[in-house]
């Protein structure tokens, strides 16, 4: 198989440099937000004035550029179908994770849905994954279009993240089944064709798909699945 070049999805991916807000400030706001909970008695008293100082803009813009616009777990382009979040990974509506609210390595960039869906859950024995960290391929598969846990040691993880922010809901699947039919297409043109033309045609097609068309400005999503397709037809 020659080497195709995969965009950023759920893999592992960079971190990039923690932006110049949470380096001026994070000290001062988790000092504050502590000291207010504290205060209040709970977390949940505590205003969004102290809570929520992480949503700056340069934190987005830098969530948004390591995450290539994408959730950082289903994939999904965000802010054409859904609001941009900035994910917790650990929650920081836990008390033992109240002091990670500001944190650079706990910032994820997710889509309302995945977002809204995993909420406060966490499993201390099998964490969901961070694609920061992790690498999510050795935890999770595809059968068609549908997400599985790797059958081996780390599959527990796998299982975590699937069920936390709900990859196999029904919408998901489908539009990864629309994307999944348009590659498989080009996977058979691929195999049948004698023409060397038409051959560079549909691996350029196919890699757009991966990492998406400069020509058009084009995202590539649910390229964790292409992979997998064409590591195993291809």
């Amino acid at each position: 198989m020659e080497n195709w070049q995969w965009s950023k999805l759920m893999i592992k991916v960079k971190r990039t440099k923690i932006p110049k807000s949470l380096q001026v400030n994070e000290a001062t706001w988790k000092s504050e937000l502590l000291y207010q909970i504290k205060l209040k008695g709970e977390y949940s008293k505590v205003t969004s004035t102290y809570k929520e100082r992480y949503k700056q803009d340069d934190i987005k813009e830098a969530l948004e550029k390591m995450y290539s616009e994408k959730c950082c777990y289903c994939e999904t382009i965000i802010g054409i179908a859904s609001y941009e979040h900035i994910e917790h990974l650990r929650p920081k509506g836990l008390k033992q994770f109240h002091h990670l609210s500001f944190d650079w390595d706990n910032l994820h960039w997710s889509c309302q849905i995945c977002n809204n869906k995993k909420r406060d859950q966490w499993n201390e024995q099998a964490p969901i994954l961070d694609p920061c960290t992790d690498d999510p391929e050795q935890h999770i598969d595809f059968d068609l279009s549908t997400c599985k846990a790797v059958e081996k040691d780390g599959s527990e993880r796998g299982k975590t993240t699937i069920s936390h922010v709900d990859l196999n809901r029904e919408k998901l699947v489908r539009a990864r089944k629309r994307v999944k039919d348009r590659a498989m297409k080009y996977i058979v043109q691929i195999k049948k064709t004698e023409s060397t033309l038409d051959d560079e045609f549909y691996k350029k097609e196919l890699r757009n798909m991966l990492k998406g068309d400069p020509n058009t400005g084009d995202i590539a999503e649910y390229s964790m699945l292409i992979k997998k397709m064409v590591e195993t037809y291809l």
